[in-house]
């Protein structure tokens, strides 16, 4: 054999290994894996139900540090097994820790934050785009009927209008401590009435609110603690997607101000984005 066969065997076997390793990444790590979104369905809602992880494998306990030693207790999701989707305003001290395959309050298996991306844009949550990635420090273990990622929707999808469930750690009630972790079933409000909620609470610019979602419910709503948490919806295949991330609600006029979630399919390419960023340096064959 020559030398310039050699060289270019070497050179096509380089090739070959490189492209292997890049759709080995892209499967192990990429977002809407196969299995994503599959679980027990959801019983009927009464004020908040206690879920089990079996129905809602994907939602996380995500827990920020505050200054003088105080933490913030928020929801996430699952999206690859080393990254978490939640709200910017749940994690700005990027010093974070995720409890997963649990539905207690700081309870089971947890790993550290090796990185956090806030969306540059963001501010505070009544200026959209109240979105995080959370880089985990090693990969959760394995995906079974207890753990497994959400689905997400296409880059600019449009949200349906219709029950949606919301899945958090959030406090059952204004003076009661959130430990357990439940959910309820809003109904998404349309694009239109969003709209008109949006300006009447919370005088919103109209350029921000393709950002955001709507939902309500007549006897049950979001509160601290939830911010984060997955806004999921049932696909026709029976998988769970998530079409917003629990951002904000007036809880002063509870019944009648909509909980207001970040819309996640204006953010697909962002969380594509990051996911790149944060996986440069580990993620190397």
């Amino acid at each position: 054999m020559s030398n310039t066969s050699a060289v270019s065997g070497i050179l096509t076997l380089t090739l070959i290994l490189i492209l292997a390793c890049f759709v080995a990444q892209a499967f192990y790590y990429g977002i809407n894996r196969p299995g994503c979104g599959r679980s027990q369905a959801l019983g009927r809602v009464v004020n908040g139900s206690i879920a089990s992880k079996l129905q809602v494998p994907w939602v996380v306990n995500v827990i920020g540090a505050k200054p003088h030693a105080s933490r913030v207790t928020c929801g996430g999701s699952i999206i690859t097994r080393d990254a978490i989707l939640t709200a910017a305003h749940c994690v700005r001290s990027r010093k974070v820790t995720v409890y997963y395959n649990t539905t207690v309050v700081q309870k089971g298996p947890r790993i550290k934050a090796k990185a956090v991306v806030i969306h540059r844009k963001f501010i505070k949550v009544f200026l959209g785009y109240d979105i995080a990635l959370v880089r985990l420090a090693k990969p959760i273990p394995r995906f079974d009927s207890f753990v497994r990622p959400v689905c997400l929707p296409k880059q600019g999808e449009k949200t349906r209008r219709g029950p949606m469930v919301l899945a958090g750690y959030g406090r059952p009630g204004r003076k009661k401590p959130g430990r357990r972790l439940l959910y309820y079933i809003p109904t998404a409000s349309s694009d239109a009435t969003c709209d008109v909620d949006l300006e009447v609470e919370w005088w919103m610019h109209p350029m921000k609110r393709n950002l955001l979602i709507c939902t309500k419910h007549p006897r049950a709503m979001m509160y601290h603690g939830d911010s984060g948490s997955p806004l999921t919806a049932y696909s026709r295949y029976g998988r769970s997607t998530q079409y917003g991330i629990a951002s904000f609600i007036r809880s002063s006029n509870a019944g009648y101000a909509p909980t207001v979630s970040t819309r996640v399919s204006m953010f697909i390419d962002w969380i594509k984005w990051a996911l790149r960023v944060t996986g440069r340096r580990k993620n190397r064959c």
